[in-house]
């Protein structure tokens, strides 16, 4: 009886506690329309860990993705809890901005944007700035242009395994192909390799494990030319504006949508326009409490029942979760948000999209019960009408919505009380997790009969 109340009322919350620290939040309002899905993340519980994640591991690979994955593939693979959606991209599928995971350099910051860094106890926005250098035989130090992507036009870049693939703009480039031998590719730390051999006039070449590239263009070539095999060079990895005592993961985003408890949105100073501004779209945001906590929230756009957010309305959703500071991260058909492998949130495109990188809650797996799950469900319903549905045991118990995480795909939505709405003609399929299993259903919906008189 609470729960049919609540559906008649203009806005809804549900909250679930997944594992210690960390809370999925659904929120509907049939009034705007939209609809939020939303993590919030204790750190120091320490019992889930947040952690930025490439998609396929790493950031280009051979094939149709070009190193992206669903945010679904990418949970499976890592057997996380929940996942969401993290920076912007090309569709080359490198993060457009900074990405360390547990201090290590993925991929640099986008000049004047803003990423979000946290640790186990510290959590931080900034508008970092790097620095990267390599020097060889004692000799000063030479910038490195590029990390993790393509070399440019008369620039040096240096792609570690991570990258998967080197690559330059033009054929006419050198590569050093390097053994690391001491080091790791951390934030703040020296990183020494050894030259193996040099390589030119290829503008794609796979990294094995274990090696770095350094690959020069144009009027920078002579610097990687010159290198022997057996020569050692060392690599000088900073990235100013972040407390790296404090902080083990970053992504990037931008624009900044709270600073200190209040809505700063800096959108043209980040080189956003208008129509991303203060039109209305699907949103992915993340933002720090005073206590500590951290938000991870979407919200679902394009849609008949759910329109999206302009950025002033999600700062103001970060604001009313009591962040203090937020920043916007990647929308629009990128925004997803997965819980217990269920795609909870709605893409816009009808599906999943494939993204460059994500950053997964990884905690022990949810137990699974000796119990058969049953969803039943009526053969059709009527587009327009909304209908209540439970999940049931084998015994027939009904098994209490605060452990069922729902899901829709097709002609209906479910929200997290279990009241699927039904939208149009075809067919809507449900998912509802429980208890470590999967219940699922298919009712075809039809069409609403056309009004009398």
């Amino acid at each position: 009886m609470l729960l049919a109340i609540a559906a008649a009322a203009p806005a809804q919350v549900w909250e679930k506690l997944l594992a210690p620290g960390l809370t999925y939040r659904s929120e509907v309002d049939t009034t705007q329309p939209r609809m939020i899905h939303a993590l919030r993340w204790t750190p120091g519980a320490r019992v889930v860990q947040a952690v930025p994640e490439l998609g396929l591991g790493v950031i280009y690979a051979e094939g149709a993705t070009r190193g992206r994955e669903t945010l679904s593939v990418m949970t499976q693979r890592t057997g996380a809890i929940a996942a969401i959606n993290a920076d912007f991209f090309p569709f080359t599928g490198d993060p457009l901005g900074l990405m360390v995971s547990a201090r290590e350099l993925k991929s640099l910051p986008y000049p004047g944007r803003s990423v979000f860094g946290w640790g186990t106890a510290a959590s931080q926005s900034a508008q970092p700035v790097a620095r990267l250098t390599f020097a060889s035989d004692g000799g000063g130090p030479i910038p490195i242009s590029q990390f993790n992507e393509a070399c440019k036009a008369n620039s040096i870049t240096l792609n570690s395994e991570r990258a998967g693939i080197a690559q330059s703009a033009t054929a006419a480039c050198v590569h050093a192909v390097l053994k690391v031998v001491e080091g790791k590719f951390h934030v703040g730390t020296k990183v020494t390799a050894e030259v193996q051999y040099l390589m030119s006039d290829s503008a794609s070449i796979p990294i094995a494990p274990g090696n770095a590239f350094l690959t020069a263009t144009g009027t920078m070539m002579p610097f990687i030319a010159g290198l022997r095999p057996g020569q050692r060079v060392t690599f000088d990895l900073q990235v100013d504006g972040i407390d790296w005592s404090k902080i083990d993961h970053v992504i990037g985003g931008g624009p900044q949508l709270v600073r200190n408890g209040s809505v700063a949105v800096d959108a043209t100073e980040q080189g956003f326009d208008a129509n991303f501004t203060t039109r209305r779209h699907p949103r992915t945001a993340v933002g720090r409490t005073s206590e500590g906590d951290l938000w991870w929230v979407t919200i679902d756009g394009r849609q008949k029942l759910s329109d999206g957010a302009t950025l002033e309305e999600l700062a103001r959703v970060m604001q009313r979760l009591g962040c203090q500071d937020a920043i916007n991260l990647d929308g629009g058909g990128s925004t997803a948000l997965n819980v217990f492998g269920q795609t909870v949130s709605r893409p816009s495109d009808g599906r999943e999209r494939d993204i460059a990188n994500a950053v997964v809650f990884l905690a022990p797996a949810p137990r699974v019960e000796d119990v058969v799950l049953t969803l039943p469900a009526p053969p059709s319903v009527v587009a327009g009408t909304t209908t209540y549905l439970r999940v049931f045991d084998d015994k027939g118990n009904p098994i209490h919505n605060a452990e069922v995480i729902w899901s829709a795909t097709g002609s209906g939505w479910i929200d997290q009380g279990g009241f699927l709405r039904a939208t149009g003609e075809g067919t809507v399929f449900i998912s509802a997790f429980s208890r470590g299993k999967v219940a699922a259903a298919g009712i075809q919906v039809t069409p609403a009969p056309p009004p009398k008189g």
